[in-house]
């Protein structure tokens, strides 16, 4: 008994540093100033691989196969590295050490019980949720000012630097990668509500955040990124119709979730227009009685001093002070196929075909894009748009391969528990998909997940290994 409770204890210890560390991920653009030099330190250079052999020596490979290919995928990583001699080692590292937390990240999920692998999930991701509702406001308050919210620390911030610029600028990130942040914040609040975690007043909050992270996403303009909160939503209402209704046939539960992934995702869908177009109107509104109210002090100084020049207008001059008065509401009329995203596609698979030495190990960073001039007329295109374009273009076909396993695994996990029967998963189960459902549409379309460790890949990872330990502790109390 003492030797089991040691045992437990060792568990929470290290699956609490995990979270802290998604955490610190999660508020790693407000803490930069701080402590963005840590993860070029050596300390955690050292601290990963640490963690990382510490697991691997206690638990070995029995935690499933899906474990097993992630180290596999590391250790190739480091391969090609070598063989490609790719950049400065000490450079490679970094890439390399950061790349491993996939692995720490995924075990989290693996070794705790029900209870303990539930409270760790809510905790980190109160931490993730707090960070997001405040930055959300940020962004909403922007949008209704056309304003830039300065965060001296970095010398960056939240909001728009001209009333033309239509994409929300945060921080120093693309509008992709910020609908992947919130992306993550908008499934968390899903998660928690059906959980119905908490009191009153917490999920109350829930869904005010739920409603930011939603039009957060909406300010973006990322298609993929809207697209990805939407396949949330429609597999939310999927599941707690399953759990209401209770269809026997595997072929009913299968048809609920399709149409409401469907209807609810494709009605959802064609609300951000509207959303964006809203925020428009309340700042147009507020620039409208600005304009009134600067006519009437002109009006009131005009009569107490001659010596004014009567041939400006107020209205002149308050378009001539404020740039964003003048500019008109642009709709997102872009589509999916019309983005230039298929000729980088084409370069992806056109690199493979002029340097073949890439399906074995792929090729060094830096070079991984040279050939990407040749197909597309866009001046700098940093990646190829999707994971796995990126995955077999900078590790080779062996690291590909291994992915696409890991893949089918996690959604076969997937397909197990929300397609199972109620009372064998509950809704507060299932709910467990909608990160990993969502994120592996999102990267369909953006680089990453397997070559990039920032906060979307690490809670893809942490999500995917929280449905894996559910998925495998309820086949083992089968068995």
């Amino acid at each position: 008994m003492i030797k089991q409770a040691r045992i437990k204890n060792k568990k929470r210890l290290y699956t609490v540093g995990i979270g802290v560390l998604l955490t610190f991920l999660a508020v790693y653009l407000v803490h930069r100033p701080l402590f963005g030099s840590f993860y070029q330190s050596t300390a955690y250079q050292l601290l990963i691989p640490f963690l990382i052999g510490s697991y691997v020596s206690a638990r070995g490979f029995r935690d499933g196969k899906e474990i097993g290919l992630l180290l596999l995928y590391w250790c190739w990583a480091i391969l090609t590295r070598i063989l490609t001699r790719d950049r400065p080692l000490w450079d490679s590292l970094q890439w390399l050490v950061g790349m491993g937390t996939m692995i720490l990240f995924f075990s989290a999920g693996l070794i705790l019980e029900a209870k303990d692998r539930d409270k760790l999930f809510f905790w980190t991701s109160v931490g993730t949720l707090i960070f997001c509702f405040f930055a959300g406001l940020a962004c909403i308050w922007s949008a209704i000012t056309r304003s830039f919210i300065l965060y001296p620390p970095n010398n960056d911030g939240i909001g728009y630097e001209s009333a033309e610029t239509w994409r929300i600028s945060f921080f120093t990130l693309h509008p992709n990668i910020t609908a992947g942040i919130f992306v993550a914040a908008f499934c968390v609040a899903l998660i928690l509500l059906v959980q119905r975690k908490g009191c009153v007043l917490f999920r109350i909050w829930l869904g005010i955040t739920l409603v930011i992270d939603y039009l957060t996403i909406a300010l973006t303009l990322s298609r993929n990124g809207q697209t990805a909160a939407c396949i949330a939503l429609g597999l939310t209402v999927g599941i707690l119709l399953l759990d209401r209704l209770k269809p026997r046939k595997l072929w009913g539960r299968l048809f609920i979730m399709i149409l409401a992934l469907l209807l609810v995702g494709g009605s959802v869908y064609q609300l951000y227009e509207p959303a964006r177009k809203g925020l428009w109107t309340i700042y147009e509104k507020t620039q409208v009685k600005a304009v009134i109210v600067a006519e009437q002090d002109d009006h009131s100084a005009f009569a107490v001093s001659d010596e004014e020049d009567s041939s400006a207008s107020a209205t002149d001059k308050v378009s001539a002070g404020n740039e964003s008065s003048t500019a008109e509401y642009q709709a997102d009329d872009r589509s999916y196929l019309k983005s230039g995203r298929t000729k980088i596609f084409k370069a992806g698979i056109g690199s493979l075909r002029l340097e073949p030495k890439r399906l074995l190990f792929g090729s060094q960073t830096e070079a991984v894009m040279k050939f990407v001039h040749l197909y597309t007329k866009e001046p700098v295109v940093p990646h190829f748009h999707n994971a796995f374009l990126q995955t077999v273009n900078l590790v080779g076909l062996p690291g590909l391969l291994l992915v696409l396993v890991f893949c089918i695994l996690i959604l076969r996990n997937c397909a197990v528990v929300v397609l199972s029967p109620a009372d064998r998963f509950p809704a507060e189960q299932k709910i467990y998909v909608l990160p990993i459902a969502a994120f592996l549409f999102y990267y369909l379309l953006e680089a990453g997940l397997f070559t990039d460790a920032s906060f979307r890949e690490a809670f893809f990872y942490f999500s995917a290994g929280i449905l894996t330990g559910v998925y495998r502790q309820n086949k083992n109390q089968g068995e």
